[in-house]
This record gives structure tokens, sequence and C-alpha cells, in this order.
């Protein structure tokens, strides 16, 4: 009985934990959480979106140190998707 108890309230004590991480995210930065793993994502159209992001980035690491949290650097990365762009043929 002890153990299905604890499989419960794990879970929801770090749902309430983590629950105020989603206040960090403004600026149009969006956040989605899974279990323990959580990615920040915004649309950048110039430096001060970029800006932004890095602001939020900056909070969530100083949330994590405020927390004691161990934040795994190694599985940290970036995705930039820039639109297409056609090449255009130049006559010399």
């Amino acid at each position: 009985m002890e153990y299905c108890r604890d499989r419960f309230w794990g879970p929801l004590l770090f749902v309430i934990f983590i629950s105020n991480l989603v206040d960090i995210c403004t600026n149009n930065i969006k956040l989605v959480l899974f279990a323990d793993d959580a990615k920040m994502y915004c649309h950048i159209k110039d430096i001060e979106d970029k800006d932004k992001l890095q602001t939020g980035i900056d909070k969530f690491v100083n949330w994590t140190d405020k927390l004691q949290v161990k934040l795994n650097v190694d599985k940290c990365c970036y995705f930039l998707s820039l639109p297409k762009v056609t090449a255009i043929a130049v006559n010399t």
C-alpha cells in the first residue's frame, strides 16, 4: 500500500514544485512541460525577440539555481528554422 501512495504523491508533488516555472515565460515565450522535460521556444522576428528569449533562458537558469534543480546541460539544445530562400541566378 505504501508503494501505491508514493507513486501518487511523487508525480503530484513534482507538478506542484515546477508549477511556478510557467510564470517565468513572458513576452511571447512558450513553455511546454512533459514529465521532467521542459521546452522553451518563441518566434524570433527581430533582435528584441532574441533578447526576450535570452532573458527567458536566464530566468529559467536562475529558477533552477534557486530551487537547486540540476539542469542537464548535455541535453540542452536549440533548433533554428529559417524560411526557404530561393536562389537567384545572376548573369555576369
